[in-house]
């Protein structure tokens, strides 16, 4: 009986060795002294005869260094990268089994070590590039995206034993070809992930740039707002409001936008730049807004009056630049314009009332008839005088905002396009304003009309010279 137990044992044992026997022995010797041809041959044979290894983790691993071998000979990574292709997929293959890369990281032996993963990320690359330099832009995204994978690969598991340094020239080379591509979320993924692993320099910036436009034009805050963070703390001198504001005007509602803007302006974080694009965005109302708002009066001096307190806050935070101040100046002088239009129908009403008066005959009647007439006079020159006082400090208030623009712009030795056409029409409406003033004081005040006369023939003579 014992001998019978003991023969089973050995077959047991037996069978197990054999189990364990690695049935890539072969291709492996063949491998390492460099018989490529002779390796693939005992593969196939192995392979051929027990299709179940081909699906194992030995199995892709070999497949994957016998294709990055024949891959790298000769013109063929240039003729042919389905051999890539098909050692790539190998290769993510061997990963699912083997995650850490245990099998690869290691290996004494260097041909049986880390090799078919740089083959596999450096074809990627190469022909990424080729697509690239040919502005085969979508095709250029696929290989390089493919690399950028394997780079964050090696990062997280820090094949290079250089504390998992990320190698950031895949992942830019695929956000470059998916912006190209035209392929919004790609890019500012693999842009994004550059800059939360520190990548920056002093040319890099339009990469910011373009991962707050993009979250801009996805509407997410919240990547959005993480983003302008490091932007503005890597590239403290850069203007970031203009994005901020950006982000703002698309992505709120006009409520809201109010509501940012007292949070901000309590806050006194705003900058001139925040102020401009704020007064911009209440004074250039948007279509939808100005119908909303067609017959609430109200509604439209709120915003109104808050442009004006933007563009003059902007100014008081940058008083070398006349453009706010004269933004200012502009929507007081339009005010001047409209009160001057209801002055002008105020006179008219008048003149038309005394012209159409019937005169009363009826003695019995005449008394309450003058007394009628009278009382509606005295109501008519009433508004009127009201409307003057309006209309007169209206206009004080577009001189002096216009004149403060004038008395920056025109020192300026370098003048830029919109600023020679902003103090051109300042003087040309400081011209028609003391013209207003002088009049307004003809034959009553002799000391004022002469103050205004001389202002009106200042600007007449700068205008002249502009």
């Amino acid at each position: 009986m014992k001998k019978y137990l003991s023969i089973a044992m050995l077959l047991v044992l037996s069978n197990t060795i054999n189990a364990q026997k690695d049935p890539f022995e072969k291709v492996q010797t063949s491998f390492i002294i460099g018989q490529i041809d002779a390796a693939k041959i005992e593969y196939d044979k192995v392979v051929t005869k027990t299709p179940a290894v081909a699906n194992t983790a030995n199995g892709y691993l070999w497949k994957c260094r016998l294709l990055c071998e024949k891959a790298t000979q000769g013109e063929n990574l240039k003729n042919a990268p389905y051999l890539i292709n098909e050692a790539h997929e190998a290769f993510m293959k061997y990963q699912s089994f083997d995650p850490t890369l245990k099998e690869l990281s290691s290996s004494q032996i260097s041909s049986l070590g880390l090799r078919p993963f740089d083959v596999v990320y450096a074809a990627n690359f190469t022909i990424g590039r080729g697509f690239y330099q040919a502005k085969n832009y979508d095709s250029a995204y696929f290989y390089y995206d493919r690399s950028a994978q394997l780079a964050k690969l090696s990062m997280s598991l820090d094949l290079r034993k250089n504390g998992g340094v990320l190698d950031t020239i895949p992942i830019i080379m695929t956000g470059y070809s998916a912006q190209n591509a035209k392929m919004l979320p790609q890019a500012i993924a693999n842009y994004g992930f550059a800059i939360d692993n520190g990548f920056g320099g002093k040319d890099d910036v339009d990469m910011y740039k373009y991962v707050l436009y993009g979250y801009t034009e996805l509407k997410d805050k919240q990547n959005f707002d993480k983003y302008l963070a490091t932007a503005q703390r890597v590239y403290p001198t850069e203007n970031w409001d203009d994005y901020k504001l950006d982000f703002m005007e698309k992505n709120t509602s006009f409520e809201e936008k109010v509501a940012l803007y007292d949070k901000e302006d309590a806050a006194g974080s705003l900058t001139y730049t925040g102020y401009m694009s704020y007064g911009n965005i209440f004074y250039n109302l948007t279509p939808e807004l100005k119908q909303s708002i067609e017959k609430d009066q109200a509604k439209k001096d709120f915003y109104h009056n808050k442009a004006k307190e933007c563009f003059s806050k902007a100014f008081v935070k940058n008083t070398s630049d006349g453009l706010a101040a004269y933004n200012v100046g502009v929507i007081y002088y339009n005010d001047y314009n409209s009160q001057d239009d209801l002055y002008r129908e105020g006179i008219k009403a008048l003149q038309e009332f005394n012209a159409n008066r019937v005169i009363e005959k009826d003695p019995k009647k005449k008394v309450a008839a003058d007394a009628a007439f009278k009382l509606k006079i005295d109501e008519l020159k009433k508004k009127n005088a009201e409307t003057d006082a309006k209309l007169n400090a209206l206009a004080d208030f577009s001189i002096e905002w216009y004149e403060k623009s004038v008395n920056v712009i025109k020192e300026k030795a370098d003048k830029s396009k919109q600023e020679k056409q902003s103090i051109k029409s300042a003087v040309n409406n400081l011209i028609n304003l003391f013209e207003y003033k002088r009049n307004r004081v003809r034959g009553k005040d002799v000391k004022a009309f002469d103050a205004f006369d001389a202002k009106y023939k200042l600007y007449d003579e700068l205008y002249g010279k502009l």
